[in-house]
């Protein structure tokens, strides 16, 4: 292990303990309505957006509950169990049996489209409250969403329809591949907090919707827009994005790890590769937005979540017996974290220009999912890495 490894890790315990838990606590929960904001701006005080997207809701549920069950000094349930009172009462849709896409600040139905992406972190949500606060009800509850899935929104090839009205008609639109990149996460944090047998061959179905009709094999990138058929779209299937492949690599090698499948970690290592060859920026730090699927850069700006993903995809190459490369590429990835997106305060630049120079520095609720899983990622393998 490199020795900044076990400073990385104690600064990124003390970075998300005293400031960026405490700024979610107090300035992003939402003492009058429930839930949380969907927005801070730039200083940490809470946009008035008109809305709350059930997507926001679910990721601080995810973010408290990770840090509760990952030991973070001063994270408690609390916080679960306050977005998680708001995702219930409020964010689900008696007239569906669903969720909404949006609501109100105060919790009225705005928006009653079905959204997979939005389920899929309803299922992760309500996953990771089911771990932190022993409570198995949650996982029915997940359970009865993902007959909801299977019965309306399954395609014929695999993985799972974007889009549907409130009625679960499909609404016409293309196949997309990060709902069901999200689902597989969902499936794996099911898992994890209990083996039931359906939670293992949702996620290895996916896995193989993953294999045969998401990645290119000429060229091992991961697409992002498909026709109904899973054959890529003529205006947008080009497009790809390194953030993705880090995030499918990622999650692949939780799923080898869990069910013990080598295939999910040899296609994690091809996604890693190409991403890692074409998607960073080794000159000025961070990761492209987009690419194609040659390698040439389609967007060169660099969101904050691509290089978490960058992050947490280093971290478990690193636990899997990474050699000085890695560790070193992992060292590398954590400065550019923090010297270029992380505020000592506890706030963060969403979004760079190619010279690192902010683009957008407002504050998405969603954003703390995506830091804090990198963080404790880093946190978690380094401190496995010292004690071996």
């Amino acid at each position: 292990m490199s020795p900044r490894q076990p400073l990385l890790a104690e600064k990124s315990i003390g970075w998300l303990a005293e400031r960026h838990l405490p700024l979610w606590r107090d300035a992003g929960r939402d003492a009058r309505h429930g839930g949380y904001h969907e927005r801070l701006d730039r200083d940490g005080r809470p946009l008035a957006m008109g809305y709350k997207r059930t997507m926001v809701q679910c990721r601080q549920i995810i973010t408290h509950a990770h840090c509760a069950m990952h030991g973070v000094p001063g994270a408690d349930i609390a916080p679960v169990w306050h977005g998680l009172a708001f995702l219930l009462e409020r964010c689900r849709n008696p007239a569906n049996d669903c969720w909404y896409f949006k609501v109100t600040p105060e919790g009225q139905g705005l928006d009653d489209t079905i959204d997979t992406y939005t389920l899929a972190f309803v299922l992760t949500a309500l996953a990771y409250s089911a771990r932190a606060m022993d409570d198995r009800g949650l996982l029915d509850r997940a359970d009865e969403l993902i007959a909801h899935l299977d019965r309306h929104l399954l395609m014929d090839k695999g993985g799972y329809h974007a889009v549907a009205e409130a009625d679960w008609r499909r609404r016409p639109d293309l196949a997309r591949q990060n709902p069901n990149m999200h689902l597989i996460e969902a499936f794996i944090a099911l898992h994890e907090a209990e083996a039931r047998p359906h939670y293992r061959d949702h996620a290895l179905a996916l896995l193989e919707l993953c294999r045969r009709r998401l990645v290119q094999p000429s060229t091992d990138t991961l697409g992002e827009y498909f026709d109904q058929d899973w054959v890529p779209d003529p205006a947008e299937g080009y497009r790809v994005e390194p953030g993705h492949h880090f995030e499918w690599s990622w999650l692949l090698h939780r799923l080898a790890r869990l069910l013990d499948r080598s295939d999910a970690r040899a296609l994690a290592d091809r996604l890693f590769a190409t991403a890692d060859r074409y998607g960073v920026d080794r000159k000025r730090g961070g990761v492209y937005d987009a690419i194609d699927r040659q390698g040439g850069i389609v967007a060169d700006t660099k969101r904050i979540w691509p290089m978490t993903e960058y992050l947490k995809a280093l971290a478990v190459r690193v636990e899997a017996g990474g050699d000085a490369a890695a560790h070193a590429a992992l060292d590398t990835g954590a400065g550019w974290f923090f010297d270029h997106y992380l505020l000592p305060d506890g706030r963060w630049r969403e979004h760079l220009a190619a010279d690192m120079s902010t683009c957008i520095d407002y504050l998405p609720g969603s954003t703390s999912y995506h830091i804090v899983l990198a963080l404790t990622e880093l946190m978690r393998v380094t401190s496995r890495e010292k004690a071996a």
